[in-house]
């Protein structure tokens, strides 16, 4: 957790403005993943630093902002996120390994999975919460 804390001070330091992804792969898949993300990386002009857990894929993807005008920052977060989450599911990975889905990546579960079985997690949401108390407007509002 220190390393992990580090680097992130050290990320911080470079760009205080970034954005990071938690995106999971199978471990063998993780050198495909990581040049997948330079190319997105090169596509949209922003520096990617990615680092992570390598013992159980969690790959923490990291765009930095640097000079980046807002406007093309604001524009190119959503669109680089979503295309490192498909890369991520087209390796066999998932959305999240350590962060959850919650309110920032709400967005692009369906991305992960298909209706019904959004629809059964509602359910089984509405069986052990029936008025919504727990984590309100997080995954579904």
């Amino acid at each position: 957790m220190e390393a992990r804390r580090k680097i992130i001070d050290a990320l911080n330091h470079e760009s205080p403005v970034n954005h990071m992804e938690d995106v999971v792969v199978p471990r063998s898949r993780i050198p495909h993943l990581l040049r997948a993300i330079q190319v997105i990386a090169q596509r949209h002009g922003v520096r990617i630093i990615s680092f992570g857990h390598a013992g159980d894929g969690n790959v923490h993807v990291n765009m930095l902002k640097d000079g980046l005008p807002q406007a093309h920052w604001e524009m190119l977060v959503p669109a680089a996120t979503e295309e490192i989450y498909r890369q991520a599911l087209s390796l066999g990975g998932t959305l999240t390994g350590e962060h959850g889905i919650g309110a920032t990546r709400r967005g692009y579960l369906p991305l992960a999975l298909d209706d019904a079985q959004i629809t059964l997690m509602r359910h089984i949401r509405d069986l052990f919460d029936p008025n919504h108390i727990l984590n309100p407007g997080k995954i579904f509002p």
